[in-house]
């Protein structure tokens, strides 16, 4: 068996600290009086600058419509510093976060034990269902802000609603205001928190809508530079500060959004606002975007800090990464590089478009974009790491450098070129390859892959290494670096900021020195070429195309260390490595018959396995390939398009980079039989007058798991109306149809191995919707009715007519659309009743409920205007069939008036309208016959304008 080390070479001192370089009494009595210190001092500059934004009339804090939220901090040379946010399931693969979640087979990281420090523009809603009790608001911040929910979500939701999944679903969440965030993470770090998060960065540059007078602001200053901020890329106080308690909290790692400048800013010479000299005037002075013409140099504040893992925003991966162009920029994530040529973004994630937890409700949800969403997604799922750190190591610590290098060590490449750049960093951060790497250097025993190690002033680190030329030889060592000194207010001042600079090279077998990759400020989209790298605190050495042999490894240091020694860590992959062992299949079991297609294939992780190879054959011999992936992460695989009524054979081996395990034990199973044609049941053939809502019926065919209904306009199903492929039930109720149509409908059965054919077309007619809401009424010389019409589709509406007590006969018709219709042919006195019902050249509706009327002749028995409204009782009373009944209409001042005489049962149930059209002031009468009516009390009312009148009448036969 090989073993990784095949010797070891200390050439002056080689100190190994697995797992035990952490915060020392030296380095927690710093951050205790850091914290005081830098309490009072941030207290007063917020004082300060509030009071000074008041006589400047100038924004103290703002929320902006997009989201957006803005805070005053402090002036730093006479301009305003603010606090300004950078605005899962989909960030979790594009991640693949996911696969170390429980269920794929993997690690069952939930985040369970392990703490979060979230900092941001107010606190979470932390009664959101997604949160479940985990999140707790520990500075006393009452301001409910949506980015922080939504933040926050990203990191910890449960899944209640399962696309807002965050990284985490169990870990907990404290919530801060970012208003003293420095003092607060001091302070919290001296409590040993391991992971924070910042989605949030100081103003630079162009700010949109600033005054909310919808113009841009420019908060460069004018004194440095008229076109350029000069604080994109200039490590500042603050990165020096946050690289200070970094560098005396070591197992804290502080993550932070990249923010979303690049391309911001309007058009050269659009009128804008300006600070010179104090005062804010609006000028037309032509200055650069943020980012220039090619959208590099615009990353600023803490996030130039040494010590933090910046991160960029990408478009979500839909499916999963397979090369570098799966990774696509998003169109804001902003660029380094740093003025001394740092690399910055140090990784990416997604930062588009995330589902997430929303601030109005607790059940509510936003989508939204920006490095504020990536910045998250890595937190979260760096606090998997640290609880797959625990169940590997128990609660011994880990450092924020050892995390930080094993995140880029085995990000994905991205980029358009190998290597890093100042766009996409090291690369998308992949939480699968991290988890991996660090059990399988628990399983090798020594720490091979992962160490962390002290090289002490003079000192050279040293070693052998064996590369069976199987992949990739790397190495990566990163360290928490002192802070810097800020250079002096310039335009991209070249001062390096890298204190302690370490050095790593791999030596190959025929002695040729392999360097680390190195990028060129002064031409920043060029591709990463190898030399000595003098800017950054995390170098890698990557040998593409090993020759199998020894490699030396060696770690060196220029000038004197600070304090005469550095901690560091040192991430290894592609050396030689006991072979993993053989893969355990689990299912479906073996000969498992009439397995449910689309089978889920599952097996057991392997020790020592980096990836695994699957195949999937229809033949013992695996000459008839159906299905193969070489390099698979996680256990857990289900099969697509799998064919019907097939033995298929399986199998998998592990992988790593000292070859592959043995194939396993050959399981094979039956795929299920596509399903046969169902057999439609109804509506029948040709039926007509079918109602609607259309309740289609078929029959249940056997291995069938949905059906699709069509339903279409034409025999030939052009023209389709309705199209599911999804309904798993053998009845389906459509009420969508329209009436008095022709349609055909067919079925097929569906299960994973493909389709049915369809059924044959049936036809049926739909019935006609009858008209609606009929009424009748008395108009001058006529009976008029009214209906709504409910077809789209009648080409008649028929009028059947009854006479007093005779038989309805077909009267009239009237065509298309038409609502009323009136009947001239009427004779005082006499009763009618009215029934409609619609037609076309397909179908006819049910006819109407009845509607009657007596139609009555109004008399004027008298030229004398009247005084007043008066409603005589009617003679006789009682009445036997015929009554009459008058009233009189006085002078109105619009000289004729609308009158309605309507008779009523005793129940309120109108029985008669007797007069409804306009009248002239007069004296009438009206005959009313009720041989139609019962006997009984009855009731006639007078309405004429406000007038209202009733009296009682006995009919009695």
């Amino acid at each position: 068996m090989k073993i990784f080390f095949t010797s070891l070479l200390i050439i002056i001192s080689f100190f190994l600290q697995i797992n035990l370089i952490g915060q020392t009494d030296q380095q927690r009595n710093w951050l205790e009086n850091f914290s005081q210190r830098i309490t009072e001092e941030y207290r007063l500059k917020k004082l300060h600058a509030d009071s000074l934004a008041k006589v400047m009339n100038i924004p103290i804090r703002r929320e902006f419509e997009d989201g957006r939220i803005m805070e005053l901090q402090w002036f730093e040379n006479g301009l305003p510093v603010y606090f300004i946010t950078d605005d899962n399931v989909v960030s979790a693969r594009t991640m693949s976060t996911h696969l170390v979640w429980p269920g794929l087979g993997l690690f069952n990281l939930s985040g369970r034990g392990q703490l979060v420090g979230v900092w941001d523009g107010g606190a979470a809603r932390v009664t959101h269902q997604e949160f479940g009790g985990r999140v707790i608001v520990r500075d006393g911040t009452t301001s409910v802000s949506q980015h922080a929910t939504h933040v926050i979500g990203t990191v910890c939701a449960s899944g209640v609603n399962p696309l807002a999944r965050g990284m985490a679903d169990s870990v907990r969440v404290d919530s801060y205001s970012w208003a003293s965030d420095l003092p607060e993470i001091t302070n919290a770090a001296i409590n040993n928190l391991r992971v924070s998060n910042h989605s949030y960065g100081l103003s630079a540059g162009w700010v949109s809508n600033y005054f909310g007078d919808n113009r841009w602001a420019w908060l460069g200053d004018v004194t440095i530079s008229e076109v350029e901020d000069y604080r994109y890329g200039f490590y500042s106080n603050e990165s020096r500060d946050w690289d200070n308690m970094t560098y005396a909290a070591p197992n804290l790692l502080v993550t932070r959004s990249g923010g979303n400048e690049r391309g911001d800013g309007p058009a050269p010479g659009t009128q804008h606002w300006v600070n010179i000299a104090g005062n804010w005037v609006l000028s037309t002075t032509a200055r650069q975007r943020d980012g220039g013409e090619f959208g590099f140099d615009c990353t600023r504040g803490v996030t130039i800090a040494k010590n933090i893992l910046a991160v960029g925003a990408i478009e979500d991966i839909p499916g999963s990464y397979v090369n570098p162009a799966s990774v696509v920029m998003s169109s804001f994530s902003s660029w380094g590089p740093t003025d001394d040529g740092r690399i910055k973004p140090d990784v990416v994630a997604n930062g588009v478009g995330l589902l997430s937890t929303d601030s109005p409700a607790d059940n509510s949800y936003v989508s939204l974009s920006g490095t504020s969403m990536s910045a998250p997604s890595v937190s979260g799922s760096i606090s998997l790491l640290l609880q797959h750190h625990n169940n590997l190591y128990g609660n011994l610590n880990i450092t924020a450098a050892t995390m930080k290098g094993i995140v880029i060590h085995t990000a994905d490449e991205a980029g358009p070129n190998p290597g890093p750049d100042y766009m996409f960093g090291w690369g998308l951060m992949n939480t699968a390859r991290s988890a991996l790497l660090m059990d399988v250097n628990s399983q090798l025993g020594g720490n091979n892959l992962i160490r962390e190690l002290t090289l002490n002033q003079g000192n050279v680190i040293q070693f052998q290494v064996q590369s069976s030329g199987v992949e990739p030889l790397k190495a990566t060592i990163s360290w928490t670096d002192p802070a810097g000194t800020p250079p002096r207010l310039m335009l991209n001042p070249p001062d390096i900021m890298l204190v302690n600079d370490l050095d790593i090279r791999i030596i190959a077998p025929n002695t040729t020195t392999e360097m680390p990759w190195i990028l060129s400020p002064a031409s920043p989209s060029s591709a990463a070429t190898k030399g000595d790298n003098i800017r950054d605190n995390v170098e890698q050495v990557l040998i593409q195309n090993p020759v199998a042999g020894t490699y030396t490894v060696r770690i060196t240091h220029k000038g004197n260390l600070f304090d005469g020694r550095q901690n560091l860590s040192l991430i290894l992959s592609g050396t030689t490595m006991q072979l993993p062992a053989a893969v355990t299949l689990i299912a479906p079991a073996n000969n498992a018959a009439q397995e449910i297609t689309n089978p889920m294939l599952r097996w057991n992780k392997t020790p020592f396995a980096f990836s695994y190879h699957l195949q999937v054959a229809r033949d013992s011999l695996f000459t008839n390939l159906f299905f193969e992936r070489d390099g698979f992460l996680p256990t857990v695989i289900q099969l697509s398009n799998v064919d019907g009524n097939v033995k298929f054979f399986w199998r998998v081996r592990a992988n790593n980079s000292g070859g592959r395990g043995a194939w396993s034990q050959v399981f094979n199973f039956m795929s299920l039989p596509t399903p046969n044609t169902p057999t439609l049941v109804s509506p029948l053939t040709n039926t007509v007058n079918v109602t609607i809502p259309t309740r289609f019926v078929w029959n249940r065919t056997p291995n069938a798991h949905t059906y699709r209904l069509q339903v279409a306009n034409n025999a030939i199903f052009s023209s389709v109306f309705f199209n599911d492929s999804t309904l798993t039930d053998t009845t389906f109720t459509l009420a969508t149809l329209l009436d008095g149509r022709n349609y055909f409908w067919r079925v097929w059965a569906k299960n994973t191995t493909g389709n049915s054919s369809f059924t044959g077309g049936r036809r049926l007619t739909t019935k006609l919707n009858s008209p609606d809401s009929v009424t009748v009424r008395v108009v001058p010389r006529a009976i008029q009715l009214n209906w709504a019409d409910r077809s789209a589709s009648e080409t008649f509406t028929h009028i059947l007519k009854r006479t007093g007590t005779g038989n309805f006969i077909l009267y009239d018709s009237v065509l298309t659309d038409v609502r009323t219709f009136n009947d001239t042919n009427v004779v005082g006195g006499t009763s009618y009743s009215y029934r409609l019902y619609s037609s076309n050249s397909l179908a006819i509706s049910d006819t109407t409920v009845e509607r009657t009327i007596i139609f009555t002749s109004v008399k004027d028995i008298s030229t004398t205007v009247p005084s007043e409204f008066k409603l005589s009782q009617n003679f006789p009373n009682p009445f036997n069939p015929v009554t009459v009944i008058h009233f009189e209409i006085p002078m109105v001042e619009a000289g004729n008036i609308d009158v309605s005489l309507t008779v009523y049962d005793v129940l309120g149930k109108e029985v008669a309208v007797l007069v409804n059209e306009s009248k002239n002031p007069g004296v009438y009468e009206v005959t009313f016959d009720a041989s139609r009516l019962p006997t009984g009390i009855y009731y006639y009312s007078l309405r004429a304008g406000d007038f209202i009148e009733t009296r009682k009448m006995i009919f009695v036969k």
